[in-house]
C-alpha cells in the first residue's frame, strides 16, 4: 500500500503569519507536523512509497525541508501546483497524474493521529474495501464538524452524514482513510458531477453506496495543526500529548 499526506497550503486551515510556512512543517515537539505523520507511517512495513502532495507555493520550503529530513528513501513529494477545488480535487488530480491502480492510505498534512498505525493497518487488510477511522463523539458538537458513520455489528458502514445537525450515531469519523483500488477510479465521476470537494468524508458519503465501507474504531483522536498555536486535540483521549513532549 502507498500513501499519501495532502499537504497543499490550500488544505491547511492556516499558514504562520510570522514565517509562511505550510503548517506540515511547523515544529511542533522539535519536529515538523510533516515528520509526526511520517513516524506514524514508518512505524509498519505495509506502507510502502509516501507522496506528499504540496501546492506550489510551499512546494521549494518541502524540498528544503526533504534535503535534511530522514525519510528521503522514503518519501516522495508531488507539485500539485495551482489546484485550490478542496481536497478530494487535490487526490483526484494526484492519483490521475500517478496513475495510481493500488490501495491508497489517505491523511491530511495538518493533522498527526493519536494512535498506533499498525492495527489500523491490519484492519485495512483484512478488508476488501475502503476503510475510514473513527472514534465515539466524545466532545459536544464534534460529530456537527465532520463525518459521522453507522456500522453493522461487522464493521460495515451502511450509513455516513457529513455535518448532520442531528446526528443519528455517535462514531466520528477522522481524516485517515484507506481507499482500495477498485474505489480511486471513482474520483473522477464524484468531482465531474459537481459534488463537494472540500473534504475526503463527502467522498465517503457518497460512495458508501457504491463500494463497500468499512470503520476501524480507535480509542484515540488526532491532532490538529493551527497558525500560531502548537496544536489543538480534536479528541480529548490518548496518549500524543506525553509522547510529544518527550520527543
Amino acid at each position: 500500500m502507498q500513501a499519501v499526506i495532502l499537504a497543499s497550503e490550500s488544505l491547511s486551515i492556516a499558514r504562520s503569519k510570522s514565517n509562511g510556512l505550510p503548517v506540515s512543517l511547523h515544529t511542533v515537539a522539535k519536529r515538523p507536523v510533516i515528520e509526526h505523520i511520517l513516524r506514524f507511517l514508518c512505524s509498519d512495513d505495509s506502507v510502502g512509497k509516501i507522496h506528499i502532495c504540496t501546492g506550489s507555493n510551499g512546494y521549494q520550503q518541502f524540498i528544503e525541508w526533504l534535503r535534511g529530513c530522514d525519510y528521503t528513501g522514503r518519501v516522495e513529494l508531488f507539485n500539485g501546483n495551482h489546484n485550490t477545488g478542496g481536497i478530494v480535487s487535490e487526490l483526484l488530480n494526484f492519483t490521475s497524474k500517478k496513475n495510481m491502480q493500488e490501495d491508497l492510505l489517505v491523511l491530511p498534512g495538518d493533522h498527526i493521529p493519536d494512535f498506533p498505525a499498525g492495527p489500523f493497518l491490519r484492519f485495512c487488510a483484512e478488508k476488501d474495501g475502503d476503510v475510514v477511522g473513527v472514534v465515539k463523539g466524545r466532545a459536544p458538537g464534534t460529530m456537527e464538524r465532520c463525518g459521522v458513520a453507522a456500522v453493522t455489528s461487522r464493521d460495515r458502514v451502511i450509513g455516513f452524514e457529513v455535518d448532520p445537525p442531528k446526528p443519528k450515531a455517535n462514531l466520528v469519523a477522522f481524516p485517515l482513510v484507506k481507499l482500495s483500488a477498485a474505489t480511486i477510479p471513482f474520483l473522477t465521476e464524484y468531482v465531474l458531477d459537481g459534488n463537494d470537494t472540500r473534504c475526503i468524508e463527502s467522498f465517503l458519503a457518497w460512495s458508501y453506496r457504491i463500494r463497500p465501507l468499512y470503520a476501524f474504531l480507535e480509542d484515540g483522536g488526532r491532532y490538529q495543526g493551527l497558525s500560531e498555536a502548537p496544536l489543538k486535540k480534536i479528541s480529548s483521549k490518548g496518549s500524543l500529548a506525553g509522547k510529544l513532549s518527550r520527543a
